[in-house]
């Protein structure tokens, strides 16, 4: 199909607005200044009530307490230094498919409770 444009071209007021070029537009520009001023403010907190949550949260018994902690915990750890690191033991426990929690795993706890 072959659109035929003639008849739109006549009626169009030409160079209404033309582009400007480039080197104009330096022109323009010659000899001019800008001021620029930037703040940038951005606050991350954690939510008090969360972190409440964690630090009160008792001994898992069992693997789904232990995900459900993982899952608070991980969501703060960009608060935590190394978190990766140290969660590697309660990580562990959750791997195995079985509950297996230990004095290491309960030191990481009580750590990552601070």
């Amino acid at each position: 199909m072959c659109v035929d444009s003639c008849a739109i071209n006549k009626i169009t007021t030409k160079y209404r607005f033309p582009i400007p070029r480039l080197d104009d537009m330096i022109d323009m520009m010659a000899g001019s200044t800008i001021d620029i001023k930037l703040t940038y403010k951005r606050g991350i907190a954690a939510d008090s009530e969360k972190v409440k949550a964690i630090v009160d949260w008792l001994v898992p018994t069992n693997l789904k307490e232990v995900r459900s902690f993982h899952r608070l915990a991980s969501f703060y750890r960009r608060f935590i230094k190394g978190f990766s690191s140290i969660m590697a033991p309660i990580i562990d426990c959750m791997k195995a498919g079985q509950f297996q929690w230990t004095r290491v795993t309960t030191k990481t706890f009580e750590e990552l409770k601070k």
